[in-house]
């Protein structure tokens, strides 16, 4: 009887020991639209602050704390994930499929460039969301000001964890392209 309580006794410490698997996360982006190769945008640089630039999803507990879930991550690093979503909701809100990222450039002369610097981006479990950011668009080869503003985005998170928290980021990045696009030039 001795030499089955061994084996068994490994079995429930290993089970007791095993964490959750770790899952990966993309920003969501809009399906396919009618956009054409039409105006020329160029996205960047966007900064975001320096907390969220982990490999965690992150999001608030009540006003002061941050929760960083090692088992649910980034497919890749936030800021690109970031850009990558903001410019195909750019696109597909300004109706155009020629969007490049900073430093990229095109062939266009009077590609419009934007700038980002967003100041707050916080989920907060079950509760609010919200994102504010400052952005500037230019023209040209001469750099012309197109227009600037201050985009203050707010959301509900709409549940708890980790799924809440990306579709709540996703909400609040289809918001800010939505308000972008709405100042570029004709």
């Amino acid at each position: 009887m001795r030499r089955y309580l061994l084996p068994a006794a490994l079995a429930a410490l290993a089970a007791a020991c095993s964490s959750p698997p770790v899952r990966f996360h993309a920003l969501p982006t809009p399906a396919a639209s009618a956009a054409s190769a039409g105006r020329a945008l160029v996205l960047g640089p966007v900064r975001i602050p320096a907390y969220l630039g982990r490999s965690q999803v992150t999001w608030r507990e009540g006003e002061l704390a941050l929760v960083f879930d090692d088992n649910n991550r980034w497919g890749s690093a936030f800021d690109a994930e970031l850009v990558r979503a903001l410019g195909e909701h750019l696109g597909a809100a300004a109706g155009t499929l020629d969007v490049v990222t900073f430093p990229g450039r095109t062939s266009s002369a009077d590609a419009q460039r934007i700038s980002v610097d967003i100041e707050q981006l916080d989920v907060t479990s079950g509760g609010p969301a919200r994102l504010r950011a400052r952005f500037s668009i230019r023209r040209g080869e001469d750099d012309a000001l197109v227009a600037d503003g201050v985009a203050d985005i707010r959301e509900t998170t709409g549940g708890r964890g980790a799924d809440a928290a990306v579709r709540a980021y996703g909400r609040l990045i289809e918001g800010l392209a939505r308000e972008i696009a709405a100042r570029l030039a004709p």
